[in-house]
């Protein structure tokens, strides 16, 4: 093993342990996992088929884009989503931040 795969899989082991990467699993795993959010999911994109198959009936098209937006809205600012999209970014920042220490 040459010393820059050690680097590497000790890089991989350290992220591994990091709590921000536990937490991003972790929510992960209750986002897939919760029937709330799958169904949520499931009714966006039944509305958004249904807006573009009715874009030339108006009051069909903005109904179902009304519809779309509250589910849209309702998922987006679930607290488990919005955890997500917070350790998301979080973990991304440490990412870019270990890529570029290794250039």
């Amino acid at each position: 093993m040459t010393d820059l795969e050690k680097n590497l899989q000790e890089v991989v082991s350290l992220l591994n342990d990091n709590p921000l990467a536990k937490e991003y699993l972790s929510l992960k795993k209750q986002i897939e996992e919760s029937d709330e959010l799958k169904s949520l999911r499931e009714q966006i994109i039944i509305h958004e088929k249904a807006m573009t198959q009715n874009m030339s009936d108006d009051d069909v098209y903005f109904n179902e884009k009304e519809i779309y937006e509250d589910l849209k809205s309702e998922y987006d600012n679930n607290p488990l989503i919005v955890n997500f999209n917070n350790v998301s970014e979080e973990l991304s920042s440490l990412l870019n931040e270990i890529k570029d220490t290794l250039k």
